[in-house]
């Protein structure tokens, strides 16, 4: 019997009596007949089944054993110890341990392991097999089926490469970053030296995206991402860490070479033309860099600081680098900051995200006409904190995308469970256009159209009118799947709206600073009264946000204003308030256009 790794080693000189090939365990033998039908089956799967004499170490092979292990190596796989010998070094222990503990505890034998091809190559393999034993003694027999398995092992490989690059550079993301970046802190404190973080963001990048398109962009990106690690010097940690940023880390060295090496990367970037689609452009960049570990111990805490010192820097006139300095009341904020995305990460790891959901009702008769989700994030002690005042400190960290797509899964969860209800979702300005919200999305609604048509994705209407190509397909994407987008907080930003009619939205929700007072501010009414009759001539539903008197509610009425919310009709309520009683209005059957 094989219970240790030493005993697994020797596995393939277990003694036992051969058994023929084409024995059954009962002592029956197949006929060529019988064994034919088995042999075409396996040539069409392109699967490769063997028989394994333990006692005498001889494997006899059946189906397309070249094509599948390579004519080198099915001509060496006549026995056990042959075969085993092109297995990948790497992967020959765990090999062993699972047929180690398969014939010794019974466990199931189904292992993933490379073997040789016969041209310098490995290929992956599946090895499922079952040992027989005679009389419930030692084992005597094996048989199993063995399936390429390359391209599952290569999908598996890029997955885990996207979950920790950038598609667009290749370069490592912000989540490497800061698994490498704790490493290097750890080698630096230990060895008692120092080094540096640059953070360097692309100047004015959202306006090339505007005006010359977005592939123009991402030929920046691109071009920037090649020449970082050329001006980065040895060793060096490159990373795009942001959609405009990127954070270097520079190698052990005192505080002015850091500062060289900062502004050589800036003079390098500024220094050549890019070429794009649209003709050679100059862009420029800033730079924010922090000395490390003096000035930082965690890699979190050097990414808020160097990238302050980044927004400082463009502050500041842009095309400059820039020291972080502290100060009493940046280490506060910062303080608080990292308080906060680590409570956020918390709350992420351990689902303790929840929704609460506030009414909007028609304004002429007050039935809800849909539920908007607002997030609730969970603390340590069982308490549910409001995430609105963590949301910057979320983005400036890096966490919208999860949060946001954690909303998402959480809103088209209550809408499967509960078909009576419709909901609006707010997304983020990093997540509302290309990236891996829209495509979950895509696979949690479009194939649920009764779910899609009661969602309604909310978006900011500085987002709306600054990215309005991006915003454009965003939309109608999201149409197509058979959702509804509205324009929140319109009117808070440089409204435009030569910008709105472009943009073929559902809804638009007036800000709350124009709806609080409108009964004694006459400009707030004016502004009111124009923009719902803009959104009439474009078709749009309109919502007021804030309401909190029957005042208010009646003059948003008069002036035209569709849909009401406010903590009139009801505050954010975690629990369902849809289940009693009942919405007299559960579609979106006013949000339709205008004719």
């Amino acid at each position: 019997m094989l219970s240790t790794r030493k005993d697994a080693v020797v596995l393939e000189a277990t003694l036992t009596q051969p058994v023929e090939i084409g024995q059954f365990t009962d002592g029956a033998v197949a006929s060529t007949e019988t064994l034919e039908p088995l042999l075409q089956a396996l040539v069409a799967s392109g699967d490769v089944a063997y028989d394994w004499d333990l006692g005498g170490d001889l494997i006899r092979w059946h189906g397309p054993v070249a094509s599948v292990l390579g004519a080198v190596t099915s001509g060496r796989a006549g026995s056990g110890r042959g075969f085993g010998a092109q297995v990948h070094p790497d992967d020959r222990s765990d090999r062993l341990l699972a047929l180690a503990r398969h014939l010794d505890r019974g466990e199931t034998f189904d292992c993933v392991y490379r073997v040789g091809d016969g041209n310098g190559g490995y290929r992956w393999i599946s090895d499922r097999g079952s040992a027989e034993r005679y009389g419930g003694g030692k084992p005597t027999r094996m048989t199993g089926v063995i399936r390429i398995v390359d391209v599952f092992k290569g999908e598996e490989a890029k997955l885990r490469r996207l979950a920790y690059r950038d598609d667009l550079t290749g370069l490592p993301n912000r989540r490497r970053l800061l698994q490498r970046l704790d490493r290097r802190l750890r080698t630096m404190i230990a060895n008692g030296r120092g080094g540096g973080l640059a953070i360097i963001g692309i100047d004015q990048l959202g306006m090339v995206n505007n005006v010359f398109g977005y592939p123009s962009g991402d030929a920046v990106l691109a071009e920037i991402g090649r020449r970082l690690p050329a001006g980065a010097g040895e060793p060096g940690e490159i990373a795009r860490i942001a959609g405009d940023r990127f954070a270097v880390v520079l190698g052990e060295a005192a505080p002015e070479a850091i500062e060289q090496t900062v502004e050589r990367l800036l003079q390098a970037l500024r220094s050549r033309s890019i070429e794009t689609p649209a003709g050679d452009l100059r862009v420029t960049v800033s730079a924010g860099w922090i000395a490390i570990p003096s000035q930082a111990r965690s890699a979190r805490d050097a990414l808020v600081k160097a990238e302050s010192a980044m927004m400082e820097a463009k502050r500041s006139g842009r095309d400059v680098a820039q020291r972080y300095s502290e100060s009493r009341e940046r280490r506060r904020a910062q303080r608080i900051d990292l308080a906060v995305a680590d409570l956020i990460e918390r709350a992420l790891m351990h689902s303790r995200i929840e929704l609460a959901f506030q009414p909007v009702v028609d304004s002429a008769d007050h039935s809800v006409q849909h539920y908007e989700a607002l997030l609730r994030i969970g603390d340590d002690f069982g308490g549910m904190l409001n995430a609105a005042a963590m949301i910057p400190t979320a983005e400036s960290m890096g966490l919208m995308r999860r949060i946001d797509r954690a909303v998402l899964d959480l809103a088209v969860g209550e809408l499967s469970r509960h078909p009576t209800i419709s909901l609006a979702v707010n997304v983020s300005a990093v997540n509302a256009g290309r990236g891996s919200w829209l495509d979950r999305a895509t696979e949690l609604i479009a194939p649920h159209p009764r779910i899609a048509s009661r969602l309604l994705v909310e978006i900011t209407e500085t987002l709306a009118l600054v990215d309005q190509a991006e915003t454009g397909r965003f939309v109608e994407t999201l149409h197509k799947l058979g959702a509804k987008v509205a324009i929140d907080d319109f009117g808070a930003g440089n409204t435009s709206f030569r910008g709105l009619r472009r943009l073929d939205v559902d809804m638009v929700k007036i800000d709350g600073s124009f709806v609080t007072g409108i009964a004694t501010n006459p400009d707030n009414q004016l502004f009111i009264r124009a923009l719902v009759g803009i959104a009439r001539g474009f078709g749009l539903t309109t919502v007021a946000e804030f309401v909190e008197t029957a005042e208010e509610a009646r003059i948003l009425k008069e002036e035209g204003v569709g849909q009401l919310q406010g903590y009139l009709f009801g505050r954010p309520e975690t629990n369902r308030p849809w289940a009693t009683p009942p919405p007299k209005g559960h579609d979106f059957g006013r949000l339709t256009r205008v004719s």
